[in-house]
């Protein structure tokens, strides 16, 4: 083997070799967070599928009571228009937007939604199950229908029926904070009308079945598309950025060091055996970064070039690899941690008391009322209540406490050798600080749980379900207030 062959193989696979490890590392993060991603996505089809099966659940409770009513089945058999009116219309919600009442032979006997529109005969529908829940076109109009035959005295009276137009601003809401579209395909028509559902940003589909208990009764398929959002397109963008020096150290800088090192063998001799060091991490990235710049002060030396784009590539990978830690444990709104990051800290506490025998203790804290501040004000005031209270927080923890946001209106405090005495206090000076003044011109008061860590502990996710029921305790107890969970205080 020839002289410049030893060198070319002296120089670049190590080279090559660090920086593949490197890459096998970052691919290794990526994956880690992308699992964690798609758990999130998992766990949030579940709720739009909640919320779906919520209103269908609302109408079939409305059917029943109705049927149960031997008023109303006498107000059917009599075929007492004024009474059904007035009975049909107070099932109307904002979604609940239409209510039939017919007779046996599919006579309309009452519209909850139009109170002189009765007297037609109904046919869009079928009346021959006695329970009836499926997808028809009433009126000009895809619905969710709810149905059930009516009985007097044992005798078939007629049919109630409640209905929920299927529209692009039902559908959004059913999906709302989500990250997703749920859409409705008809033989006509797609909810919600859009023109372009389908792009780069996808990273996951569903198709969601719903049914009530009775086998009797239509099943019906919803698309849930789900997006990527801000944060996770910045990650993605990271990543990119991470792997073009790679690509740029594998493609481009073997060749550079090939051409000098054939001429000057010795300092890249050098160069090379601190590669070695770097590939088999007997120094760390940084100690790399400054014996480089070493090399950089040599003078006509080619290697010094090489030196100094390595030390460039070195300071642009540091850099990303720092944005993408501080993107992935952070919450884009409020600038705390984020769950990820929290259940780390959680991880990290719970092996510490293992091994140390230290407590630790848990403050879950939630928001009151905030749907009904989403509702009435919006949720750009509810992004702002958030962001505060996270700032208040923040503002009156200690330096050794960890805080992040759990999840929607909940936040998370770790507090590092702390018993649950002291975390109650924590606690209520936090509650009576966010409750002493106004945020956004609301009155918000937070409901806070506490749960100090035990030795029977194995993993956190027990000191986090006691937190939570200590909060659940204090939502019960008239909300604005602190709660211990002990094992004797239900």
């Amino acid at each position: 083997m020839g002289l410049h062959v030893k060198v070319i193989l002296t120089a670049i696979l190590p080279f090559l070799l660090a920086f593949f490890i490197g890459a096998m590392n970052i691919n290794t993060f990526f994956k880690r967070q992308q699992a964690s991603l798609y758990k999130n996505i998992d766990l949030k089809s579940k709720i739009v599928y909640e919320r779906v099966e919520d209103h269908i659940n609302i109408m079939k409770i409305m059917v029943n009571n109705f049927a149960n009513s031997n008023e109303n089945l006498s107000a059917v058999f009599l075929k007492d228009n004024d009474h059904l009116f007035k009975i049909i219309k107070n099932y109307l919600t904002p979604f609940i937007q239409k209510s039939f009442v017919l007779s046996a032979d599919g006579l309309v006997l009452a519209r909850g939604h139009d109170e002189y529109f009765f007297g037609d005969f109904f046919k869009t529908i079928p009346t021959e199950k006695n329970e009836l829940f499926g997808i028809y076109d009433v009126e000009g109009k895809d619905s969710f229908v709810y149905g059930k035959k009516l009985y007097y005295k044992s005798q078939y009276v007629g049919s109630i029926f409640l209905l929920i137009p299927i529209t692009k601003e039902l559908l959004q809401d059913f999906a709302k904070d989500s990250d997703s579209v749920l859409t409705y395909s008809s033989a006509t028509t797609t909810y919600p009308l859009s023109s372009k559902l389908i792009d780069d940003t996808v990273l996951k589909n569903y198709k969601l079945n719903l049914h009530l208990d009775s086998s009797s009764l239509q099943n019906i398929d919803f698309d849930l598309t789900f997006y990527a959002s801000e944060e996770i397109i910045d990650l993605m963008k990271i990543s990119k950025q991470i792997y073009l020096p790679l690509l740029f150290a594998f493609l481009i800088i073997p060749f550079v060091i090939f051409g000098v090192l054939f001429f000057h063998l010795k300092p890249y001799t050098s160069l090379i055996d601190l590669l070695k060091k770097f590939s088999q991490k007997e120094i760390s990235l940084k100690e790399l970064y400054i014996q480089c710049k070493k090399f950089s002060y040599q003078k006509h030396h080619e290697i010094k070039n090489i030196s100094r784009a390595l030390e460039g590539m070195i300071e642009a990978t540091e850099k990303s690899l720092d944005e993408l830690e501080r993107i992935s444990i952070t919450d884009t709104l409020t600038h705390v941690y984020n769950r990820f990051k929290m259940e780390k800290v959680l991880t990290r506490e719970i092996k510490k008391s293992l091994r140390k025998q230290t407590i630790f203790s848990v403050i879950i804290l939630d928001i009151d009322f905030f749907k009904s501040i989403n509702d009435t004000y919006g949720h750009m005031t509810g992004d702002k209540v958030l962001k505060q209270v996270a700032q208040k927080i923040q503002a009156n923890i200690r330096d050794t406490d960890w805080i992040g946001r759990w999840g929607g209106e909940e936040f998370m405090i770790v507090c590092e050798h702390t018993n649950e005495q002291e975390a109650y206090l924590l606690a209520d000076k936090i509650r009576k600080i966010i409750n002493a003044e106004k945020i956004e011109e609301t009155n918000v008061t937070v409901s806070l749980g506490v749960s100090q860590y035990n030795q029977n502990d194995t993993n956190w996710d027990q000191v986090v379900t006691r937190a939570d029921d200590a909060l659940y305790l204090a939502k019960n107890s008239g909300r604005d207030s602190v709660k211990i969970f002990r094992s004797q205080n239900v």
